[in-house]
């Protein structure tokens, strides 16, 4: 971790002293906090909810990324290992690009731990092998507004990842207030550097990838492509709308997270994995 630097850190979301498993969001530069603390609430008890918060998560949209997937992988891995849970059962929740972030994290913590993730909650993100190396300039920190259509328009954004991030964050910083989430104009950047992983990286948790049926940024074949991330179980739901899934869908996406995790919850599992994945690149 390059120095000078501030550690990611990890703010508790709910907590419960009955809880059986730890429930990790990882950031969305497009999530507001106010809607993970709404999906938190509608979760079972038995689920405690943190979020891994990054320096300067204030800047958000528009601004330089402070770092590449892999750093922020590491340091979100880092930030849980400083938190000092107690052992239980861990699950991961990415939404956009938070689901790539999860997807690295529960690669380096299987890697790590000698049980790493029992589960993988991806939301409107298309699966880590449907991002290219060939030019198509994919990234997980968003378009530059240069990639936007005329004017910033969002809904003729053409940008290399018009086809992931939700239509708010086109061009816009998030900023959140209480249960409001707030939005202003942000300034250009440059673009991030490209996010790829390796044809064969896999992780033993298993996986519920959530997608929408209209959404034109995250194809439904992008989305049921998260099987082929797994070695574990795998299940989607494709749900009717548009890309904003937490906004429209949160009670359905929560009683799936909840039923998902079921086997843990009830019958005390600590492993829904399945075979030892390739070893991380």
């Amino acid at each position: 971790m390059p120095p000078n630097v501030p550690a990611s850190t990890v703010r508790e979301i709910r907590r419960d002293p009955r809880a059986k498993v730890l429930m990790v969001c990882l950031p969305d530069r497009d999530l507001c906090g106010g809607r993970l603390s709404a999906l938190a609430e509608m979760l079972a008890p038995s689920i405690d909810v943190v979020a891994v918060e990054e320096p300067f998560a204030d800047h958000r949209i528009g601004d330089p990324p402070m770092a590449g997937t892999a750093e922020r992988a590491d340091r979100a891995v880092a930030a849980l290992r400083e938190h000092r849970e107690r052992a239980r059962p861990l699950a991961l929740f990415g939404h956009g690009t938070g689901a790539i972030l999860a997807f690295e994290t529960a690669r380096r913590l299987e890697r790590e731990r000698v049980t790493g993730p029992v589960a993988l909650f991806a939301a409107a993100c298309r699966a880590p092998c449907r991002f290219r190396p060939d030019g198509g300039g994919d990234s997980v920190h968003g378009p530059a507004l240069g990639d936007l259509g005329p004017a910033g328009d969002e809904s003729s954004s053409t940008g290399p990842l018009a086809d992931v991030l939700p239509l708010r964050a086109r061009g816009r910083r998030s900023r959140f207030s209480g249960a409001e989430c707030h939005h202003e104009a942000a300034p250009p950047r440059p673009p991030a550097d490209p996010y790829t992983c390796g044809a064969d990286a896999r992780i033993r948790a298993g996986v519920l990838a959530f997608g929408a049926a209209r959404d034109p940024r995250t194809r439904v074949a992008d989305v049921l492509a998260w099987r082929e991330q797994t070695t574990g179980p795998f299940e989607s739901r494709i749900l009717p709308g548009g890309p904003r899934i937490l906004q429209g869908h949160l009670p359905h996406v929560a009683n799936a997270v909840t039923d998902f995790l079921l086997p843990v919850i009830v019958g005390d599992v600590v492993d829904l994995g399945g075979p030892e994945p390739e070893p991380l690149a």
